[in-house]
């Protein structure tokens, strides 16, 4: 073989060579500028992908702790609205049993207020039967506790606990009756009080859920910004990209031609020179 066909054969191996690594680049760029990844699958780096797929795990934990949460601030926001009622309604009975108290009224004049208090612990009853959240009431008789997870760790969790309100509530319908008195007036009095217990206690559960969820979501991003930095394309750079690989397709086709045209002159020539 001459030493024209050995250097024409070891350009055409490099133009060939860059041509295939163009086209390869080309792929991958297209790729990415169709699924919108950098990094679509273990293929394509396979490093990144199984980090990537670690952090998408934590996320997935993330939304599930935050789904509880969500269920969490919901039963909060619910129990309070309740309490709020309550404690108006509380009030408003403790009004009319004050007026009960009087010795001087009349008896049609009492009759009204007792109807009227009567309606109003029957009113204080249905608040708490209806003070329900996905199926949690911590404010009925009975009710248990409800915890929720508050981070993916587990290491963490917050817990709205029942409260006394049902059976308050339950134990000022019986003192009430037909004919309520000074009992009565003191029950009420006792009702208040654990209103405002749990009131409070509402109030802290709501303020660290709002904690845990602003700690959850901030990771989240965060988690979630890693990722895309890591999969993520670039619908730019990929423009670019693609502009880039196809001159250079163009140009080593260009090459491949040459390089081609050139062997087949100088086989030409060898072949004249036989002759």
């Amino acid at each position: 073989m001459s030493a024209i066909s050995l250097a024409q054969g070891s350009s055409l191996y490099g133009a060939h060579n860059r041509f295939s690594r163009t086209e390869e680049a080309q792929a991958q760029t297209q790729k990415g500028l169709a699924t919108g990844k950098k990094v679509a699958d273990a293929y394509d780096n396979s490093a990144a992908y199984a980090v990537a797929q670690a952090l998408t795990g934590q996320t997935n934990a993330n939304d599930a702790v935050e789904t509880g949460l969500g269920n969490a601030q919901g039963l909060a926001a619910v129990t309070q609205a309740a309490l709020v009622n309550l404690q108006d309604t509380a009030n408003e009975s403790q009004a009319t049993l004050i007026k009960l108290s009087d010795s001087s009224l009349s008896a049609t004049d009492r009759a009204a207020y007792t109807q009227q208090v009567n309606s109003q612990v029957q009113q204080l009853g249905s608040t708490v039967s209806d003070a329900s959240f996905n199926g949690a009431n911590v404010l009925a008789t009975g009710a248990a506790n409800q915890s929720y997870l508050a981070n993916a760790t587990g290491g963490s969790a917050i817990s709205i606990n029942a409260t006394a309100v049902g059976s308050l509530v339950s134990g000022l319908q019986s003192q009430v009756g037909s004919s309520p008195g000074q009992a009565a007036l003191a029950y009420a009095k006792t009702l208040q009080t654990g209103l405002g217990s749990a009131a409070q206690a509402i109030a802290s559960n709501q303020h660290d859920i709002g904690n845990y969820r602003k700690a959850n979501g901030s990771q989240t991003d965060a988690l979630n910004s890693g990722i895309g930095s890591m999969l993520d394309s670039d619908p730019a750079l990929g423009s670019t990209n693609t502009a880039g690989n196809s001159a250079k397709q163009q140009l080593a086709i260009y090459a491949l031609n040459n390089i081609n045209r050139q062997h087949a002159q100088s086989m030409g020539a060898i072949a004249n020179s036989l002759a």
